[in-house]
């Protein structure tokens, strides 16, 4: 999925490039909203040594972002339906299963939070790839 924007400022290995809101990337809530809804700021790795003002390709993966959507989505849906269905299984009260399977999808979100930036950031961080005339 590629975007293109303008280098607004370099920070070490990292560029805020600001952005036109397309579509696709409307409701994602990776970037930063501007006071216009049409553009957006977005720090990426600075991979083609872009300076202020050069406009940029900016490229994310698109394993990557499958791979984010699965952890932020699936997997905390899936324990929840685990739980359900445990707790269930051991006669307890409704509400009760309810607010132990919601305090388990918030464990899960806690250990995704401890955990995932141990991973490869490179499969979900925006990279400026290109310089473009």
């Amino acid at each position: 999925m590629a975007e293109f924007g303008v280098v607004s400022r370099v920070i070490g290995n990292y560029v805020e490039v600001e952005l036109t809101r397309s579509e696709a990337c409307k409701h994602c809530n990776a970037c930063v909203p501007s006071l216009t809804d049409k553009t957006m700021i977005l720090r990426a790795e600075n991979a083609c040594h872009a300076k202020a003002g050069d406009r940029v390709r900016i490229e994310v993966q698109q394993n990557g972002f499958l791979a984010a959507v699965c952890l932020l989505y699936v997997v905390p849906a899936i324990v929840f339906f685990l739980l359900i269905v445990l707790f269930s299984l051991l006669h307890w009260n409704e509400w009760l299963v309810l607010g132990c399977a919601l305090a388990g999808v918030a464990v899960t979100y806690l250990l995704l939070h401890r955990f995932v930036p141990k991973l490869n950031q490179k499969r979900f961080s925006p990279v400026a790839e290109e310089i473009l005339p």
